[in-house]
């Protein structure tokens, strides 16, 4: 097996964390890989680190770009790419040595479009794993993935292997600020029925300072919303497609919940819990129907929409560092509302 697989980094402002990440794919045991690093604009020596690199490893290939978000770097690695398969690996994060061998093979050793591993979250750069010399891929449906999975692999568009064919007419979303990569891997998902799950630990995703999962509420959040509502429409058309529509629709009322308590404090409150009432009434009463969504989800869906209160309380009851996220929470957001 020797096809070309070609790897997707977008960087910004990464100088700091790149080099980590280039060393652990230059690394890879599989060896026939074509590296994009698309530089979004960065004004700090990101570029530098790339390009030594580059000038060692003719796999290296630096593509520079005007500032216009993660989305749009990805998007143009898309236009670029020359591999039969593609993957995304964010500038701040690694992978293990074997992990595009052992997703590939596979992938291929069972005839998929999509390969899947799990994913570590870290706060060490120089976190290193033993070498792996058993492991289980299996063909999985949709429904095995969706509850094997840990939900964070399933939130990214990294730590997967997709063949060419299925992603070549496929673009992530640029107006959106958050959940850009988990529409982009649904929207694959409309396409397939399987995928391979490889059942260990081949992406480590550092936990930085900074990171995007790390800010709290932007304008464009509710945009995400309304993009998770207009796809659960496009899918209640597919009556196929019924079992990705009850775990889009999972996400959705998650990521309302969320929104709901993010907003508190802010001067876009009221218009935000509005869009949050006017989508999550749009859906209400299908989940409360839906026999496919188990009965525990459809009860506190319900419970939780009709009362943030008491899916604030559950969250501090279930994790307890929101203690401070609630007592910041409305000072942080007054002191935005000045800036």
């Amino acid at each position: 097996m020797n096809a070309l697989v070609s790897i997707i980094v977008p960087v910004y402002n990464l100088e700091g964390y790149i080099d980590n990440c280039l060393k652990s794919l230059v690394n890879q045991t599989y060896r026939n890989l074509e590296i994009l690093c698309i530089d979004d604009g960065s004004t700090d020596r990101s570029a530098d680190v790339i390009k030594s690199f580059s000038e060692k490893d003719s796999r290296i290939i630096y593509v520079y770009k005007e500032n216009g978000g993660v989305s749009s770097a990805r998007n143009l690695g898309l236009d670029m790419f020359k591999g039969e398969y593609v993957m995304f690996v964010d500038g701040d994060d690694f992978l293990h040595p074997q992990a595009v061998e052992i997703m590939l093979v596979g992938l291929v050793d069972l005839s998929m479009q999509i390969s899947v591993c799990n994913v570590l979250v870290t706060d060490k750069k120089d976190y290193t794993s033993g070498n792996i010399t058993s492991y289980e891929s299996k063909d999985i449906g949709l429904e095995e993935l969706f509850k094997s999975v840990e939900q964070i692999c399933l939130l990214s568009s990294c730590n997967k292997i997709y063949s060419k064919h299925l992603v070549s007419s496929n673009r992530f979303d640029e107006t959106l600020s958050r959940s850009e990569d988990t529409l982009f891997f649904f929207n694959l998902l409309k396409k397939v029925n399987k995928a391979c799950y490889v059942d260990e630990t081949l992406y480590y995703y550092y936990l930085r300072q900074g990171s995007a999962t790390r800010i709290g509420f932007d304008e464009n959040m509710p945009n995400t919303l309304e993009a998770y509502s207009v796809f659960c429409e496009d899918l209640l058309r597919e009556k196929s497609k019924r079992l990705l529509l009850n775990q889009i629709l999972i996400f959705l009322y998650k990521y309302l919940f969320v929104l709901r308590t993010l907003c508190i404090g802010t001067k876009s409150e009221n218009k935000v819990l509005n869009e949050c009432k006017r989508i999550g009434s749009k859906w209400i009463s299908f989940v409360a129907k839906d026999e496919l969504i188990n009965f525990k989800n459809r009860v506190l869906f319900i419970i939780f929409f009709y009362s943030r209160h008491l899916y604030e309380l559950a969250r501090l009851i279930t994790d307890p560092t929101m203690i401070d996220f609630y007592k910041n929470r409305r000072k942080h957001n007054g002191d935005c509302q000045k800036d």
